[in-house]
């Protein structure tokens, strides 16, 4: 059975991370934060992984994340973001906007392993 991993974007990258993340894993889309905690919520028992944008209509994604984390704790969560910050102050990764399709893929297979090991790092990249 494949990992599910929730994908959380209001920005045509959306489609571009599911479409590549979808070959190795099960995924869920959402297009804002508060879309974002319904389909987590409908499927918490499923989803190993949150990856978000932090800027987007409705609810920010450290606003969804800190509610996410609040019912799930030590969910792994991946930030994808232009912004220099997020305002999240837990545990997290985060890829920098724009970055190359291999990074994330990459980093998703870093972090779902050190997860699943029990030895989850919190990196920054690009």
């Amino acid at each position: 059975m494949k990992d599910t991993i929730l994908i959380v974007d209001d920005e045509k990258i959306l489609d571009l991370m599911n479409k590549m993340l979808s070959k190795k894993h099960s995924t869920l889309t959402a297009k804002d934060g508060q879309e974002g905690l319904k389909i987590f919520n409908e499927n918490k028992d499923r989803i190993k992984l949150v990856i978000t944008d932090e800027m987007m209509p409705k609810m920010t994604g450290s606003e969804m994340v800190e509610q996410i984390v609040n019912e799930k704790p030590g969910m792994p969560i991946i930030f994808v973001t232009g912004k220099n910050e997020v305002n999240y102050r837990g545990g997290h990764h985060i890829i920098r906007k724009p970055f190359n399709i291999i990074d994330l893929v990459n980093t998703v297979k870093t972090v779902m392993d050190s997860y699943q090991t029990g030895s989850g790092q919190h990196t920054k990249i690009g």
